[in-house]
């Protein structure tokens, strides 16, 4: 049995600011962000700026969030099994995921039809509406993927010799992984851009699909979820990434590299959302573009992101600590406090709407924060359990 995961306080950070940087997404969706026709509590007119905004910021967060699940899941499976590992996760997952699909997805939903004069109460919208024409998981599709990859990830580790692959220690000075790990960013790269392209040959940007109402996400963005899992397990295995990555002198991904190409590639995604006319969309060679474009966007940028991890997010006090640890309740608890407030701030027209989103985004922020400490304080340890095992 292998040892477990090191404390990698730049990882507890990283993980937090991105949750941030998903409540700013999910703000953009009702002051900017057209076509989200599943977040209806839209504050019009929007900001095309702010709508811009989203469209940068969305694509790199979720891939990076299953990294991070796929990092520490190594360490997990290793030490608690097969079985204890997926009784962990569903004991974790299941309750966030059940009680945020039925309970708190679909307040949203309800909130922006009533603000348009189109619903009644809100146990007939649930019960007649929302599991018809108006259902989604909102951001608590995420558990539900996540325990799809753990309990595929379980049913691997009971193959021998992909249970003996997880217990063996990496070398303690792998010059291998440091030599083969462009081979594997440029297959990450690869294979991820060639899946989106693929799904993209079928199915349009933006668009959302469920299963059997069981599991729900985009598409195009499947592709990246699974290899940013995978490679978060190569990352715990120390495969590419060594196991101390984020503490060695000579920690890689380097910032200085990884920023420039990572700034080029988001103008390129941007001009490509915003440039190509919807007629265009559906010729090969533009949906090739798009998926080069957003492959390349998120790896880059996933790289920035590990690298802010090691150079700026460790060691940054008790502070960042103390948030940190509430990052799976403002995730969980901040559509409950986006949506309504979306709806009062829309009584003050006079304000600009690039104004009312960052007044909106800021208290959603502090609110959830607030209601995820005063939960654990009252003895509900249901939103600081993490995915880390």
């Amino acid at each position: 049995m292998r040892e477990a995961a090191p404390r990698l306080e730049g990882i507890d950070n990283l993980r937090l600011v991105l949750v941030l940087l998903v409540v700013v997404v999910q703000g953009t969706l009702s002051y900017g962000m057209p076509g989200s026709a599943w977040w209806v509590v839209r504050d019009e007119p929007g900001s095309p700026w702010v709508g811009l905004l989203g469209i940068l910021l969305e694509l790199p967060l979720l891939p990076l969030l299953f990294f991070i699940a796929g990092y520490f899941a190594v360490f997990s499976v290793s030490r608690r099994g097969p079985g204890g590992f997926l009784v962990q996760k569903v004991r974790c997952l299941v309750p966030l995921w059940v009680a945020g699909v039925l309970v708190a997805a679909p307040l949203p939903v309800y909130l922006g039809q009533r603000a348009g004069g189109g619903a009644g109460g809100f146990p007939a919208f649930w019960r007649h509406q929302f599991f018809s024409s108006r259902y989604h998981q909102s951001v608590y599709g995420f558990f539900g993927l996540l325990l799809f990859f753990f309990l595929i990830l379980a049913g691997a580790a009971l193959i021998p010799a992909f249970a003996r692959w997880l217990d063996e220690e990496p070398p303690r000075d792998c010059e291998r992984c440091r030599r083969d790990r462009w081979k594997g960013l440029l297959l990450l790269y690869g294979l991820t851009s060639l899946g989106f392209f693929l799904v993209h040959r079928e199915v349009p940007l933006g668009s959302w699909a469920h299963w059997n109402y069981l599991f729900m996400a985009q598409p195009l963005a499947v592709p990246f979820y699974g290899g940013y899992f995978l490679y978060g397990l190569l990352a715990g295995r120390g495969r590419f990434l060594h196991r101390e990555w984020l503490r060695d002198e000579k920690a890689w991904p380097r910032l200085s590299r990884w920023l420039p190409p990572a700034i080029v590639l988001l103008l390129g995604y941007g001009a490509n959302r915003l440039g190509v006319v919807p007629e265009e969309r559906g010729e090969a060679l533009v949906q090739a573009a798009t998926a080069l474009l957003a492959g390349g966007v998120v790896l880059a940028w996933s790289m920035v992101a590990l690298s802010c991890a090691r150079s700026l997010l460790e060691r940054r006090g008790g502070l960042w600590r103390r948030v940190a640890r509430n990052a799976g309740g403002i995730y969980w608890l901040h559509p409950l406090v986006l949506a309504p407030l979306v709806v009062l701030l829309g009584a003050f027209p006079r304000v600009p709407p690039g104004v009312r989103f960052l007044v909106a985004v800021t208290v959603t922020v502090v609110a959830s924060l607030g209601l995820s400490e005063g939960l654990a304080f009252l003895g509900g340890r249901l939103f600081r359990k993490r995915a880390r095992g």
